[in-house]
């Protein structure tokens, strides 16, 4: 689960959840921003294991993805806190993947790259059998 990428239909998903601190999560951020000619989609869950800092991390990190070209990010558990002063249409935040997912899915048109990116305690590779039942079997731009 580290830069391990999966075909779901026209999905691209990018599966990164098996650790997570700034400088990993700023590659991986650019990774995404680098595609060219798709729609990018980023979500993001906790840091863990940052310490004080945590917060201001987050803060920072989710800044960061707000920079780039990214037309869409899922800010999930310390992220979602960070994100709660933010007002941006390209941003969408919940406690946990599981609430966010409806809002994820209904903005998904099933052919964007997609980086699931967050600490290995967070497992949010479990997001991966939702986005395969909505999108694995769907054609593109059927979703």
């Amino acid at each position: 689960m580290r830069g391990e990428l999966r075909r779901l239909g026209g999905l691209t998903v990018v599966v990164d959840c098996y650790n997570a601190n700034p400088p990993s999560v700023r590659a991986a951020l650019q990774l995404l921003d680098a595609q060219e000619g798709v729609r990018k989609v980023a979500v993001l869950g906790t840091m863990l294991e940052l310490g004080q800092e945590s917060g201001s991390l987050h803060v920072r990190s989710l800044g960061y993805a707000l920079s780039l070209g990214i037309d869409l990010i899922v800010a999930t558990g310390a992220f979602s806190v960070a994100a709660a002063a933010v007002r941006d249409p390209r941003l969408i935040a919940a406690e946990d993947w599981r609430s966010v997912y409806p809002a994820l899915r209904d903005r998904l048109t099933g052919n964007e790259v997609v980086l699931l990116k967050a600490s290995r305690g967070v497992a949010l590779e479990g997001i991966l059998p939702f986005l395969e039942a909505d999108f694995a079997t769907s054609k593109v731009g059927e979703a």
